[in-house]
């Protein structure tokens, strides 16, 4: 399974789906949901896996969505206000 955001490996009989972004504590993109329910449904397809554990690379489990991503793309952007 090829991600940007999370890896995926099978141990036994467990599947272990870690974030992979731990430069920015592991927060959540664009692409991370569909990446996670990708993992997630190849871990439920697999009848050799008996449990998922998900786990962060790095020292944080998820900090929450990456707002910078959202916050400061280049270009025009809708969803910021000009400063006073």
């Amino acid at each position: 399974m090829t991600c940007t955001a999370l890896t995926y490996e099978k141990k036994q009989r467990i599947a272990h789906i870690t974030l992979n972004r731990p430069e920015r504590l592991n927060a959540i993109g664009p692409e991370t949901p569909r990446e996670i329910r990708h993992a997630v449904e190849a871990a439920n397809a697999d009848a050799d896996v008996h449990v998922i554990i998900l786990q962060g690379a790095g020292r944080s489990l998820c900090a929450g969505y990456d707002l910078k991503i959202f916050a400061e793309p280049a270009g025009s952007n809708p969803l910021i206000q000009d400063m006073p």
